[in-house]
């Protein structure tokens, strides 16, 4: 079975929390607000984290204060079952989110076809 790591982080502020998410936005699957489930080598999502590290370190040189701790568990097979229905129901809100958007933007599209088509109607 393909090797799953569980990211955990935590951003005191949103700030940081922000520079989190425009690093490791590729990195894997949000399944709660910071919790990732990963599926790229352990070494490179360290060196992302580092990343973050450094760059907070350099904000926080110029006066930033905000705290930043993380921690990366690669998953067994058993530990990976065990989360997979995590994952399953944020695929599943994720999935109801978009359909409700596409049903959304269906009767907007609609709804200005007819208003369109009304306009351009002459009285009878």
């Amino acid at each position: 079975m393909r090797r799953f790591v569980l990211v955990l982080i935590y951003g005191s502020n949103d700030e940081v929390q922000g520079l989190v998410n425009k690093h490791l936005i590729d990195s894997g699957f949000s399944v709660l607000p910071n919790v990732i489930v990963s599926w790229l080598p352990q070494q490179e999502l360290e060196r992302k984290l580092l990343n973050i590290k450094e760059e907070l370190i350099d904000i926080m040189e110029r006066g930033f204060e905000g705290e930043f701790a993380y921690a990366v568990i690669e998953l067994t097979d058993e530990q990976f079952k065990a989360v997979r229905p995590m994952i399953v129901r944020r695929l599943e809100v994720d999935c109801q989110r978009l359909i409700s958007w596409g049903e959304a933007l269906l009767r907007r599209i609609r709804s200005q076809r007819i208003e369109g088509i009304k306009k351009r109607t002459p009285p009878v």
